[in-house]
């Protein structure tokens, strides 16, 4: 044998080792938990660690490279590795879950179970296959199934906190509270810091109007992860709930300093000024977010929308007309804005251009049908009005404004009775509707 080859082949077994140590040390939990699998001790999350006597070296050679390639993000040919991985070793409960692995990353449940279901045959001990199995159903929505198999992951591991978390998540969505908490709380004891389960029990004691303990969950969660947008959220619910729109206020604001150009939450802020009768603040805050430099035709709507029920109709108009630049398809807007045109009886042909845009794109809305109704109106074209009106009545039978405005339509054009009609229609869904109450009283005199 030559010195090259010599050397090359020195090479290569050094080059060997190091990769098995450095993979089997990287592969390798904190917490290693031996189970009993046939095939090799194991960590938790089934990481290859080190060989049982009785390993076949090709077998776990396969099994280490898809063991890489897992990691390297190439599934197909960690799949290819472990099937012939499987080949040498037929036995392994192991690499049955780790193929139905793959199989559930690439969204295969069916072949998932399938492998799952031959490694539990294998070994029926370890709980991670139950877990897996259990979250393949989850995706395929039988909630029943995934019940059944994270209940058989905790008989093997009582203090799973995934399993846990699950069945907890599971009774919330089915409303069994009480169920929920149970499991909520169990993983709490096992992990005091768990952020899911502080999270998830946070937003069962709100579900439940138990305020005062919402609150003092969801600060510990929130002290946790401070930008976790749920639990901002979450939390200002609970405040808003116990009239605390101060500390409201304060958690959405915080987030933001951090997040301005968060829609969602800037949206549940300016509700907030909204209820506590606001606007400027709102005004303030939705500029805030354009400054940041989204162009976002909503914050655009939104700013339209309160401009106009302070009566600044020039600011309003231009905020509409912004949202309607920035996105053509915003049918709201291009109706809000034709809208309130026909309420100011001004610009009506515009105002038909616009709703008449806005039906285009949802032909079947009530709320646009009516609007293109109101602007025949105040155009003194009855019959198109009424054509409209009706239109949008039969989507919305209980709408009191569509009610009123075929009222107002009636009176106008002599039908009396038909006024009368849509008119207490119109006051029985909006019983505090003064005008109409004048309207009634005048006609019945």
């Amino acid at each position: 044998m030559n010195v090259n080859k010599v050397t090359v082949l020195i090479f290569v077994i050094v080059f060997s080792l190091l990769v098995y140590h450095s993979c089997s040390t990287f592969l390798s939990g904190e917490r290693v938990t031996e189970v009993d699998t046939g095939y090799e001790v194991q960590t938790r999350d089934f990481g290859i660690t080190t060989k049982s006597d009785d390993l076949k070296d090709e077998s776990y050679h396969y099994a280490l490279m898809g063991k890489m390639n897992e990691l390297d993000g190439d599934l197909s040919k960690a799949l290819e590795n472990y099937k012939t991985a499987l080949n040498y070793d037929p036995e392994s409960s192991f690499l049955y879950n780790k193929i139905g692995e793959i199989y559930f990353a690439v969204l295969d449940f069916e072949k998932a179970l399938e492998y799952f279901d031959t490694s539990i045959d294998l070994n029926s001990n370890n709980y991670n296959t139950f877990l897996s199995k259990a979250q393949v159903y989850l995706n395929m929505n039988e909630i029943d199934s995934a019940e059944s198999n994270f209940s058989k992951a905790l008989e093997l591991d009582p203090d799973n906190e995934s399993a846990n978390v699950e069945l907890g998540e599971i009774y919330f969505d089915r409303k069994e509270y009480e169920k929920a908490i149970g499991y909520f709380k169990k993983v709490l004891k096992i992990n005091p810091k768990s952020f899911i389960a502080l999270r998830n029990l946070g937003f069962v004691y709100l579900e439940l109007k138990m305020h005062d303990s919402s609150i003092e969950v969801l600060t510990k969660a929130r002290a946790l992860n401070p930008f976790d947008r749920i639990v901002v959220k979450l939390l200002s619910y609970a405040f808003e709930e116990t009239k605390n729109l101060v500390e409201c206020e304060r958690v959405l604001n915080d987030y933001l300093r951090f997040f301005p150009s968060d829609f969602e939450i800037t949206t549940r802020l300016n509700y907030i000024f909204y209820i506590a009768n606001e606007p400027m603040r709102a005004i303030a805050t939705w500029k805030r977010y354009i400054s940041t430099g989204v162009e976002d035709d909503r914050a655009h709507f939104q700013l339209g929308i309160i401009y106009e029920r302070l009566g600044q109709f020039a600011f309003a108009e231009s905020e509409l007309k912004k949202t309607i630049e920035i996105n053509p398809r915003n049918y709201s807007a291009q109706n809000y804005l034709g809208y309130m045109y026909a309420e100011r009886g001004t610009n009506l042909d515009e105002a038909i251009k616009l709703i008449s845009g806005a039906l285009k794109g949802e032909p079947d809305n009530g709320g646009f049908l009516d609007s293109l109704g109101w602007v025949f109106f105040k155009k003194e074209e009855y019959k198109e009005a009424e054509k409209y009106l009706l239109k949008a009545i039969e989507k919305l039978p209980e709408d009191p404004v569509i009610n009123e405005h075929l009222g107002d339509l009636y009176i106008k054009i002599g039908k009396f009775n038909d006024a009368i009609i849509y008119w207490e229609k119109s006051l029985k869904f909006n019983p505090n509707n003064s005008d109409v109450q004048k309207k009634l009283l005048k006609i019945k005199k």
